[in-house]
């Protein structure tokens, strides 16, 4: 029993990738967005997309100038999910003005109409020529639908984005698993 017990939690810690309570990254390739600026000036990628390195030249996948401080993403996440996080990474160039952003305001929905929930951000990282990621933790929020409101700073109206991460609360029947074969454990010591 002891021997079945062990080989639960090395099974289940190799599936959760090691970290029995870490959150399920949501599929990239399900989630679909809008912009509040329809042009932009530079698109290579998708936001969504899986891939945010370092590298700050190619991978911004989205670069936006507008005429105001304020940009606003609508995310479909395909699904509905109760999330952890929100994980914007961004890509600072102090040599074109294109900083961090100074705010970033999410807010969640089930029906993609009525938002509620705010959790604001304000805590950023100006490292230069490089990706730089904020994780933004969120209340366990059931929802289909996030909107992110980027506010720029003042003298730099540039939007430099490389990808949103969306990761939700683990299952409760993983969890459970992971419990049993504690368990199983515990009852094997006694």
């Amino acid at each position: 029993m002891k021997k079945l017990g062990v080989f639960v939690v090395v099974i289940m810690a190799v599936v959760m990738g090691g970290n029995a309570f870490a959150g399920t990254i949501i599929n990239p390739n399900q989630i679909g967005y809008t912009t509040s600026m329809g042009s932009f000036y530079w698109l290579t990628g998708d936001l969504t997309d899986g891939i945010a390195n370092a590298d700050w030249w190619d991978d911004t996948a989205w670069l936006g100038f507008g005429p105001s401080q304020y940009l606003t993403i609508d995310f479909d996440l395909g699904g509905t999910y109760t999330l952890d996080s929100v994980s914007p990474t961004y890509v600072v160039v102090s040599t074109w003005t294109q900083w961090a952003p100074v705010q970033i305001d999410l807010t969640f929905s089930n029906d993609g109409t009525n938002f509620g929930n705010l959790v604001t951000c304000t805590s950023f990282t100006n490292n230069d020529y490089t990706a730089n990621t904020v994780s933004i933790l969120v209340p366990n929020v059931t929802c289909q639908y996030v909107k992110a409101v980027l506010t720029s700073p003042a003298d730099a109206q540039w939007h430099r984005l490389s990808e949103f991460t969306f990761t939700a609360v683990p299952e409760p029947a993983t969890i459970s698993l992971l419990g049993a074969g504690l368990l199983a454990l515990v009852r094997r010591k006694k």
